[in-house]
């Protein structure tokens, strides 16, 4: 009778012993670290040079012009500078192109008569945009009509934009020994 005790004893122990290893090989109790990369969002302002003109002479009665395409929604500057005054326009492309045909046009921007100026328009749609310095020194009947030195003539557009970075992120995850061993030690 002696023996039936120590047997279930030895039982419950062996029973225990697998429940424990089972427990140590199958539920996830050991923490490993490791680098994990975290997306985030900023809003960050853009700029884009545009159109440029540097350094051109521009004959009486004349006009120079650039053009960009520019999507809705955006920021944009014209800055002129000249030798005499000028006037400057900004056209959408149907406009420009009764403007060029010396029909009426309607400016998205403008500023006349000026040898120096920086203004700017926000742009309602997307389209290709024209930007028009005109040389209007035509004197009276020619005489005395002059060129125009344009030192520079810029565009640019600026607008905000949201941008996804990521961030290194430390992070814990539990795993089992068996989970662990078929990793290779990695999480």
């Amino acid at each position: 009778m002696s023996s039936t005790p120590s047997k279930s004893r030895k039982t419950i122990i062996g029973i225990s012993a697998i429940i424990i290893v089972l427990i140590f090989l199958f539920v996830p109790i050991i923490p490993v670290t490791y680098t994990d990369k975290e997306p985030y969002q900023v809003t960050e302002t853009k700029t884009e040079g545009l159109t440029s003109i540097n350094d051109y002479t521009l004959e009486p009665n004349y006009f120079v012009h650039q053009s960009a395409y520019i999507p809705s929604g955006r920021d944009v500057e014209y800055s002129v500078r000249a030798s005499d005054t000028v006037d400057t326009y900004v056209f959408t492309s149907s406009e420009f192109a009764n403007y060029k045909a010396g029909r009426s046009a309607v400016s998205v921007a403008e500023r006349k008569n000026a040898a120096e100026t920086r203004y700017g328009f926000h742009t309602s749609i997307a389209d290709t945009y024209y930007f028009v310095v005109y040389n209007g020194h035509t004197g009276l009947f020619g005489i005395g009509a002059k060129k125009v030195g344009i030192y520079s003539a810029t565009s640019k557009a600026t607008w905000q934009e949201t941008v996804t970075k990521y961030r290194e992120v430390t992070k814990t995850k539990y795993m089992s020994l068996i989970e662990l061993l078929l990793r290779g030690g990695k999480a």
